[in-house]
């Protein structure tokens, strides 16, 4: 063990010829920013070169110090030592790093002012080693436990070297206190240097240097020469020129005056294409562009419309802007003028569909339209309600990213995504882009859903005619039917609007194709069950039994038998909810005859005995539940059928009146016993597993339990039970114990007669070590 305290110049790692200047020499004010995840010891080092702690800075605090150029500052992680970094900002683009931090004087061209320096704490970039080292030693921060580690000799090494410098740098700072005052002279009375307090200090980042100013200055000249330009150019009615006024303008990026010649010319009798180029430029100025400024321009290209209303062209154009204005003006704070823009844009876009939509209209107009284009865009944006005039109502849920799931706030919204709707069909239906149409129609799924019945009725007559209804109806239809590709984050929601729509809108169509029963087919019925089983029921409850029978008939032919018992179950529930004994029986038999084989039918039965309990219904109810549990065949892999089949026999002995058992003895019996073969046979399989197989083991052993602690009704069950399993599965310990505790006399004769003498007196060795109860672990 080390005895002694080292060197300080060791525990700190300071450099032997680094001391601080005891001249005098100028302030410097800096303030340290802790941006570690630790805490940080700002070490000073004085005239003898020894260091000497200043503060100890917590994690993502600051601190102001007052210092000397020619000083020297380490940095240290409190509590270890660890050598750190401080990072200084020099320009835009430079960043240094130093182990030891000089103060210096940020800006020497202006000696007057004394500058805040920010300094920032980080920690350096460790190697996997270093972060080893850390590790161990946060678990063992004692030297005699590093010691004591079953690792190399030569990894002991470092790490008791590390561990050593940590327990001598805590040591050290116990024994040398910490020293706030610093032994430093002051600075020279130097009429060039200004003094200030911290209240006083300039913060640099805010200074603009000489050379900025006369820069702005030249550009102020060079912007009024080219405004002076641009109005000329504006007053003549040359296009030409106003095309060489916009050339210099893009020189110089005067976005506003930009804009002012495009509108200008739009509204001018030259037929103007924007170009891509163009539309980048206007996008960049959009996005600065004031609500005020845009106010303005909102009335010139309006007056635009007024003036070129059999022009497509240049109503494509200023679509185009006005598209543009409303996505990328930030007019959150004037949410009238939004709600004036927005309403203003889809009266003139809906009033133009005959030019929008017609022949030449299409050849001219939708040329240029392309998936990201700004008409595209508008009505992109108007449906998925992004408008400061909807998104200022709180209670509106709002999802940007995927407006499928969106909830709408108000009626006036889904008005308006109609109407737009009726417009960007006529759009995706020039483009031919499938990708847009499904958009589109997932958008007014989304509207059609949230309206009340009048709106949506009234909004579909006003703004639909009768092809639209059948898209619609198909398109919906075609979803449900898994004929269409749903994004698989949005399938559950869509599924649900699609099932909403086709039942309660599209009757309201009253169109001759439409019919409910397209969806009786087990491509929708398992699309159904898998987005929410809810669909499956209320689905099964608008469509006719006997055509859902005749498809249950075809359940064999099928790839995933899965859905058949949820279909089922929803059959058997419908019966149950409406309280008809008869359907319900008719329902049990017609199951039972089919012979279903699937673990969900064994849930559902068992809820059927749970909730029947006690009802008058009770006594038939439960004959049938057992009379359609006998059809059940589970394979030997099946370890979670097996598992239900437990649970229901076990609800069945629990919940059922001991008459009906009594009753049917030999149905309950014989189900028990094939349980129990089953579950013998499964246990004896080379490829079950061990855990699966004491799963097994334990199921069987509860439920030989249940069957020892009820009367002599369930007792007498117990006969079959033994006759049939104890003969077959001599080797099922856990299943004997259990049996093996119940006093039946019947139970004792077979054990007496029935065995041959050799396993007689292989059960009789045995039969203690089989009455302990024994319980895997599962």
């Amino acid at each position: 063990m080390h005895s002694g305290l080292p060197s300080q110049g060791s525990i700190l790692r300071i450099p032997s010829n680094l001391k601080t200047t005891s001249a005098n020499t100028p302030e410097v004010l800096v303030r340290f920013f802790n941006v570690t995840s630790r805490d940080v010891d700002l070490i000073w080092i004085n005239q003898k070169g020894f260091g000497i702690r200043y503060a100890k800075l917590a994690k993502s605090r600051h601190i102001d110090i007052r210092t000397f150029e020619g000083h020297y500052w380490i940095l240290r992680e409190s509590g270890t030592g660890t050598p750190l970094l401080a990072q200084i900002y020099f320009s835009p683009t430079t960043w240094e790093k130093f182990e030891v931090y000089t103060p210096a004087r940020r800006d020497p061209a202006n000696p007057r002012v004394v500058c805040r320096t920010s300094v920032f704490v980080r920690s350096p970039e460790r190697t996997l080693a270093d972060l080893c080292i850390r590790t161990v030693l946060k678990h063992n921060s004692n030297v005699d436990a590093v010691a004591q580690l079953p690792l190399p000799g030569n990894l002991i090494t470092i790490l008791l070297e590390a561990a050593y410098h940590t327990h001598f740098y805590q040591r050290y700072f116990n024994i040398f206190p910490d020293i706030v005052a610093r032994t430093a002279a002051l600075p020279r009375e130097d009429p060039e240097v200004l003094m200030i307090t911290d209240a006083e200090v300039i913060d640099y980042s805010r200074m603009t240097p000489p050379e900025k100013k006369t820069k702005k200055l030249t550009n102020n000249v060079e912007a009024k020469k080219i405004k002076e330009l641009v109005e000329e150019a504006l007053q003549k009615d040359d296009t030409k020129a106003r095309w060489e006024a916009i050339k210099l303008l893009r020189q110089q990026g005067h976005l506003h005056e930009i804009a002012k010649v495009y509108v200008q010319l739009i509204s001018d009798n030259d037929l103007i294409e924007l170009s891509d180029e163009d539309m980048l430029q206007l996008d960049d100025y959009f996005s600065l562009m004031t609500s005020n400024t845009a106010s303005s321009y909102y009335k010139l290209l309006t007056d635009a419309v007024d003036k070129h209303n059999d022009n497509v062209k240049k109503l494509g154009n200023i679509v185009r802007l006005l598209s543009y204005m409303i996505l990328k003006v930030d007019l959150v704070s004037n949410v009238a003028f939004t709600e004036l823009l927005s309403n203003d844009l889809i009266t003139l876009i809906h009033d133009r569909i005959p030019y929008f939509t017609g022949k030449e209209g299409k050849e001219t107009l939708f040329k240029y339209v392309k998936k990201d284009s700004a008409e595209v865009n508008i009505m992109r944006f108007m449906l998925k309600m992004k408008s400061p005039v909807v998104s200022r109502n709180p209670r509106i849920k709002f999802n940007v990213d995927n407006p499928v799931t969106s909830t709408y706030a108000n009626s006036n919204s889904i008005k308006i995504s109609m109407k737009m709707g009726a417009v960007y069909r006529n759009v995706v239906e020039s483009t031919q882009n499938e990708q847009l149409d499904l958009e589109l129609e997932l958008y007014l799924m989304t509207a059609l859903t949230h309206m009340k019945r009048n709106d949506r009725v009234e909004m579909l007559k006003e703004y639909y005619a009768e092809e639209d209804y059948r898209k619609v109806t198909k398109f919906v239809r075609d979803i449900l039917m898994g004929d269409v590709p749903v994004p698989a984050k949005e399938v559950a929601v869509v599924i649900r609007r699609a099932y909403a729509i086709f039942s309660t809108v599209c009757p309201s169509f009253e169109l001759p194709d439409y019919n409910m029963n397209d969806l009786v087919n087990w491509k929708s019925i398992a699309l159904l069950y898998r987005c929410d089983p809810n669909l499956l029921s209320a689905f099964v409850h608008r469509t006719k039994t006997n055509l859902l029978f005749d498809l249950l008939e075809t359940y064999d032919k099928i790839e995933d038998s899965n859905i058949v018992a949820p279909l089922v179950g929803a059959l058997l529930n419908k019966a149950m909810i409406e309280a008809d004994h008869e359907k319900f029986t008719v329902y049990c038999h017609r199951v039972a005859e089919l012979g279903i084989k699937n673990k969900d039918m064994l849930q559902f039965l068992t809820k059927v005995v749970e909730v029947s309990a006690g009802t008058k219904a009770e006594y038939s109810l439960l004959a049938l539940v057992l009379c359609v549990a006998s059809t059940m065949k589970l394979s030997e892999s099946n370890i979670v059928g097996h598992k239900h089949m437990t649970n229901f026999l076990v609800a069945c002995i629990k919940l059922c009146p001991k008459t009906l058992l009594k009753n049917q003895c030999a149905l309950f019996g014989s189900l028990i016993t094939k349980h129990f073969k089953n579950a013998y046979m499964a246990i004896n399989n080379q490829e079950t597993s061990e855990k699966d197989a004491d799963i097994l083991r334990y199921g069987c052993s509860k439920l030989a339990e249940f069957l020892a602690c009820n009367e002599k009704p369930v007792k007498r069950i117990v006969s079959f039970i033994i006759s049939e399993v104890l003969m077959t599965a001599k080797s099922m310990e856990l299943a004997f114990a259990k049996l093996h505790g119940i006093c039946d006399t019947h139970s004792k004769a077979l054990l007496a007669v029935a065995l041959p003498p050799a396993e007689k007196k292989q059960y009789a060795r045995l039969s203690k070590t089989l009455k302990r109860v024994y319980k895997p672990t599962v």
